[in-house]
């Protein structure tokens, strides 16, 4: 499930928070002046709403956050000025107390990467994957009714901590967080390099490293192209069952071309129909006459492509391996 875009929420949050610290009424003022557009909307008012209930039992602390509650309300029916001539209102002192789930949620939701939230999950795991935190969420929820965008939001990572708590943060994150491009990297350049026929066991693990960092949802044509890949040097592997080799490489080529399409990636899908004509070609298990017969349909397959003006070497390539089906189709 790819996450909907950040709403407005984490900055009307911390447009908030700067108003209730402020320690003057100018700084309340240029604050209020200079983030009308977020403190003056309807979510603002859930925000406030929402730490009213973190404060409860904190005569003080509520007493600043009805007067803060109380003065956006007038800045929303007569004008910002009208409430700038009455701010007189000291900020919540530091030590007031505060929830440390609503705070835990509170840095969650506005935390800037996945990355980051996967760090919050792990270090407050306690706190985050609690029925006290979707029960924050749940409030959230409510007072962010009339915003589409924070609802979705809201949802989705309410979605994502119960995911968390039934299968476990890694399971909940996998196609939240992008692999490591300097990992990833690494492996393509070695990848890339010309191979000698004793690299190919290096090769394949180079290949299942790289699919462990990524998914066919997050990134189909890598994911594609690493399964194509790990065929290829699956097929050409001298140690192992060759046998079932070939019959891994087939698995992993038709798994390709689930992603890899004619119409989106023409070249990539011509080269692994013609590698899965190799493989049912040089294939031990199963009955060789309908091997050979579904070689020659990939081999043609990937000609439909592979045209001798728009690709003479690769054509000439895939029309010898055409031959050769043919000549073993007739012995």
């Amino acid at each position: 499930m790819t996450p909907p875009s950040q709403p407005d929420l984490e900055r009307v949050a911390e447009a908030v928070t700067e108003l209730l610290n402020a320690r003057t009424p100018e700084a309340k003022g240029e604050i209020l002046t200079t983030r009308a557009d977020l403190l003056l909307s309807p979510i603002a008012a859930g925000v406030t709403e929402f730490l009213l209930t973190q404060h409860q039992g904190d005569e003080t602390a509520i007493q600043q956050l009805e007067a803060h509650r109380d003065l956006l309300a007038l800045a929303r029916t007569e004008g910002v000025q009208a409430a700038l001539d009455l701010i007189s209102i000291p900020a919540i002192p530091d030590d007031a107390p505060t929830d440390p789930v609503a705070d835990a949620v509170h840095d969650f939701l506005n935390s800037p990467t996945w990355d980051e939230r996967k760090h919050l999950l792990e270090a407050r795991s306690d706190l985050l994957l609690s029925d006290a935190a979707d029960s924050v969420l749940s409030d959230l929820l409510i007072w962010s009714a009339d915003d589409e965008a924070a609802v979705r939001y809201l949802e989705d990572l309410r979605d994502l901590l119960l995911l968390a708590r039934h299968d476990g943060i890694d399971a909940a994150l996998a196609d939240r967080i992008h692999p490591s491009f300097g990992e990833l990297q690494a492996i393509f350049d070695e990848l890339n390099r010309p191979a000698r026929p004793d690299d190919v066991p290096h090769r394949i693990e180079l290949c299942e490293r790289a699919l462990r960092l990524v998914t066919r949802d997050t990134h189909p044509q890598m994911w594609a192209s690493l399964h194509v890949g790990l065929a290829v040097s699956l097929s050409t592997d001298p140690l192992g069952d060759r046998a079932e080799n070939i019959e891994q490489a087939i698995r992993l080529f038709r798994l390709a071309l689930k992603v890899l399409t004619r119409e989106a990636l023409p070249e990539p899908w011509a080269g692994a129909n013609d590698n899965l004509g190799k493989a049912y070609r040089n294939r031990i298990q199963g009955d060789r006459s309908k091997n050979i017969e579904k070689a020659i349909r990939h081999f043609e397959t990937a000609l439909e492509v592979f045209t001798p003006e728009a690709f003479p070497e690769k054509w000439a390539s895939v029309a010898n391996d055409l031959g050769e089906a043919y000549r073993d189709r007739i012995r």
